[in-house]
């Protein structure tokens, strides 16, 4: 018996000393500190965990992600707008906004001034790696026709001169989306192989990119017109005459110029190289099997200097070009050294006939109707061979921003407006502090405050 109770006593306290050691780490001294216990990570720390951090053991406390400053984050815009000390002194800076609009660009570029293509009085400028932009200085006219042309304020980051940069609103077809290819089974998209490192499949719907037209970015002095279809230099010539047309731009000293053909090497008298804004050179071409003419519209001058915007349809282009050239001769100068004559049709702006340019004005505004309707078939084979132009967006909002002006002009000129100021200066030194809820009154708040 009691070599049989003497396993059974030392069975009993080893129980007992298993309960007591249990119960005193409890409270002093536990299995493992809690923060290295397995847990899942609460939700709101786990957007500040490292990327690669997969160990749900890392104390978050102690090893913050990254501290603030490391965080890639966009630049803030107030800052966008400065160059870095060092930039080169002759470089455009773009690009800033109108006083009172939202900044759109924040991409900026430098075009340095010294390798800019300038006119002779150096009021305009064209960047010769991107010339679907034409610069100005302030106090230039701007290029024409008017309504066309996106305008924001730029200047030479070096000695801080302002310009107005002129970015036409016109898309062109490229020469892949002039071929492209209808897409199987979606109506009014359309495809093509964009040839590069690795070949992509590139898709477009032709209302997608007449919308881009339609409604330009918020940025700046927005168009009120657009341009849309092929990359043809006589077409878009023909649609730059029309809008001038349209917009009353014929010149204030007209002389009864007509359309005439001209040798410019040999022409029958100095007046006959004579070109003003609006009028289209045309160069006809002997014996060239590429190409029968090449045609641009003179959008700006200074002195001798004629700034054109053309299109080539030898270039495959989506915008048209600002170029440079030193009177009609140099026009023509490069054809006519290659052996291509020196016949260049001119075709004066106040030579058109108004009636002839008001039909043709109604093809315009038909055939882009005709590329943004419903008849996707038809629309694209417009957009190949022609061009369209319409109103954008911005052309309703400038009437009723022009209505508002001319009948506050009209108020001020009658007086009315102080009269209503003085009423209310009056109601507030009596103590009344609500607005005049006169008729006078309340189109008072509209038109001055509003």
């Amino acid at each position: 018996m009691n070599s049989i109770k003497k396993p059974i006593n030392h069975f009993k306290p080893a129980v007992a000393q298993l309960k007591t050691a249990i119960a005193p780490p409890t409270a002093k001294r536990p299995i493992a500190p809690p923060a290295y216990r397995p847990q899942a990570v609460p939700v709101v720390l786990q957007t500040k965990r490292l990327s690669g951090q997969n160990s749900p053991t890392s104390r978050v406390s102690m090893r913050p992600s990254a501290p603030p400053v490391y965080r890639p984050q966009p630049m803030p815009k107030v800052l966008q707008t400065k160059r870095p000390v060092g930039s080169p002194p002759g470089a455009i800076q773009r690009s800033q906004t109108l006083p009172g609009r939202r900044v759109g660009n924040v991409v900026q570029r430098d075009v340095d001034l010294t390798t800019a293509l300038m006119t002779e009085n150096r009021k305009y400028l064209i960047d010769p790696a991107d010339n679907t932009v034409l610069y100005s200085v302030i106090g230039a006219s701007p290029p024409k026709p008017n309504g066309l042309y996106q305008r924001t304020l730029d200047r030479t980051a070096g000695s801080h001169i302002p310009l107005n940069a002129w970015t036409p609103n016109v898309r062109f077809l490229s020469k892949e989306e002039t071929f492209a290819s209808p897409v199987k089974g979606k109506p009014g998209q359309y495809e093509y192989i964009k040839k590069g490192f690795i070949d992509s499949n590139e898709r477009f719907s032709l209302r997608g990119l007449g919308r881009q037209v339609l409604s330009p970015p918020d940025v700046g002095e927005r168009p009120t017109i657009g341009v849309f279809g092929k990359n043809d230099c006589y077409a878009f010539g023909d649609a730059l005459q029309n809008l001038m047309m349209m917009n009353g731009e014929l010149p204030l000293m007209q002389t009864g110029r007509k359309k005439k053909n001209v040798h410019v090497t040999k022409p029958d008298h100095p007046r006959d190289l004579e070109i003003q804004v609006g009028d289209m050179m045309r160069h006809i071409y002997i014996d060239n099997p590429h190409c029968k003419y090449h045609a641009a519209t003179v959008v700006a001058k200074d002195g001798e200097s004629l700034v054109t915007l053309e299109g080539h349809v030898s270039k495959n282009l989506k915008k048209p070009q600002f170029l440079i050239h030193r009177g009609v001769r140099d026009f023509a100068h490069q054809e006519i050294v290659g052996g291509y004559g020196d016949e260049v049709e001119i075709t004066p702006l106040e030579g058109l006939n108004p009636n002839v340019v008001a039909e043709e004005r109604q093809d315009f505004v038909g055939r882009f109707r005709r590329m943004m309707g419903e008849d996707t078939e038809s629309g694209f084979m417009t957009a190949q061979v022609n061009l369209g132009f319409a109103r954008t967006d911005e052309y309703p909002l400038k009437l009723e921003r022009a209505r508002r002006r001319e009948e506050l002009d009209r108020l001020r000129r009658r007086g009315w407006v102080e009269t209503v100021r003085r009423k209310w200066d009056l109601s507030r030194q009596a103590g009344r502090f609500s607005v005049n809820d006169s008729d006078q009154g309340n189109r008072f708040i509209t038109n001055e405050m509003l």
